[in-house]
């Protein structure tokens, strides 16, 4: 039985040799046994009655301490497992990623789940005698799962937090940037930006669907995930998440290097610097940097990153201007590019602060057009944990493919770098809803999700 961050595993080996005490004090029953024993007994005993009946699902609490036990059988089908599993009082998580990603479906360990809340969990469980699952398969299996957003994380609705929604102040200072605005309707009779006024005609041949909280600025959506690659850093309580997003910035820069969805982030970050935090618009402008980069690291221009430190943090990505846009065999010359990264300096960043970020999905509606069609549909009215990427990508198609190839490249064990992975594709692919033309996102909105996920991953390395 082996302690980790967040559960305690008991792999079928260890329930057998639990059978095998339980049988063996049944037939000795000694008066005077301890407190702990007595416990493990009773644990043991359940074990071993759920064991025997092949399937089943308990929830019990023991000291405070929740218990619960997944049970699978070979014969269950498919759709009777998925209706089990809507019933179950279990998170939905629980129920789904875990037996995939360890590869014993029919084997689901029996979890015992503490309450560490102040330690954060870690990926695979640290028994020496289980299969342990790489950074390349664990993405790789989110990816390919039929509902990636779903295995992900989850998006849900907390219209309660909207305390915490953007002010007049802080819209404004969103507006700036050019593919964002979706709140106003009329942000494009005060502007000579094509794009305002390109989303305008799509909103009037109702070819762009939105949802209303987008439309009206207030997003009552917000992520969460069981999965410490994908949790984000949370936006409860304004003070304190101002403290900690302070506390991970603390000394260091963020340079966000990539093409325009990367310039629409990095507006995103200031304003929230700005508007949350306090800083001044000069303080957050040198706190976040950012590279346009559409083709490659040969679009970084030189001396980019001769003034770094060893505490500032990279966010690379390409992928929207090197798929389908650069010939029919764009996926070995994708690899090739991404390649080049590993090679690169990015100056006195150290290796454990360089990620990259893999490249959302195009909203567009397979088959119903795209970007340089005559006609076009992109979005949806809300977001849905179980979108595929099949369903978007208009007529080019690049996911998951490109980002299946990332992680290749940056997560193989012969990389000359290992770069760490933002993987904020499957979170928008629920979120269709959001999209401001169909490639583009609405500010605010789910966008955000980006820099809280970053600031999860820096504030708990440092603490």
């Amino acid at each position: 039985m082996i302690l980790t961050n967040r559960h305690i595993f008991i792999n079928p080996q260890h329930e057998r040799q639990a059978n095998n005490k339980i049988q063996s004090s049944a037939r000795t029953s000694v008066a005077g046994r301890s407190k702990g024993r007595s416990i493990f007994l009773v644990v043991a005993a359940l074990i071993f009655v759920f064991n025997v009946g092949g399937q089943g699902r308990f929830k019990m609490k023991i000291d405070h301490q929740e218990i619960q036990r997944e049970g699978n059988t070979s014969t269950t089908s498919n759709s009777n497992r998925d209706d089990a599993e809507k019933s179950a009082d279990l998170p939905e998580l629980d129920r789904k990623i875990q037996p995939e990603l360890k590869k014993e479906v029919n084997k689901a360990p029996l979890k015992i789940h503490l309450k560490l809340e102040k330690i954060d969990p870690i990926l695979v469980d640290e028994d020496t005698n289980s299969e342990k699952i790489s950074e390349l398969e664990f993405y790789t299996t989110i990816h390919n799962s039929e509902f990636p957003a779903e295995k992900a994380g989850e998006w849900i609705y907390r219209p309660d937090a909207r305390a915490n929604s953007p002010s007049k102040e802080h819209l404004h200072c969103l507006d700036q940037e050019r593919q964002g605005n979706c709140h106003d309707p009329d942000a494009w009779k005060n502007s000579n930006d094509t794009a305002k006024l390109s989303r305008y005609n799509s909103m009037a041949a109702k070819a762009i669907s939105n949802s209303p909280g987008i439309l009206s600025g207030d997003d009552p959506w917000m992520w969460q995930s069981k999965l410490p690659q994908y949790r984000v850093l949370l936006f409860k309580d304004r003070n304190l998440y101002a403290k900690q997003v302070g506390e991970a910035l603390h000394n260091r820069k963020i340079y966000l290097v990539g093409d325009s969805l990367t310039r629409q982030w990095s507006q995103s970050m200031r304003c929230e610097l700005i508007h949350v935090l306090g800083m001044s618009p000069e303080d957050a402008s040198e706190k976040v940097r950012y590279l346009q980069v559409h083709n490659g690291v040969e679009d970084i221009r030189d001396k980019a990153f001769d003034q770094t430190e060893e505490r500032d943090v990279v966010v690379f990505n390409i992928g929207h201007h090197v798929g389908f846009k650069i010939g029919s065999n764009w996926t070995a010359l994708y690899r090739k590019k991404l390649e080049k990264v590993l090679t690169f300096s990015f100056g006195n960043i150290a290796d454990s602060n360089k990620f990259f970020r893999t490249t959302s999905v195009r909203h567009y509606i397979r088959g119903a057009g795209d970007w340089d069609t005559e006609s076009s549909k992109a979005g949806r009215v809300e977001p849905s944990m179980r979108e595929k990427w099949s369903k978007f990508g208009g007529s080019r198609p690049e996911q998951p493919i490109q980002n299946l190839i990332a992680f290749e490249v940056f997560l193989q064990n012969n990389s000359t770098r290992r770069f760490h992975i933002l993987d904020t594709s499957p979170m928008m692919l629920a979120r269709g809803d959001s999209t401001f033309d169909g490639c583009h996102f609405c500010l605010p909105g789910p966008l955000e999700y980006w820099s809280r996920m970053l600031y999860h991953r820096l504030y708990y390395s440092d603490t």
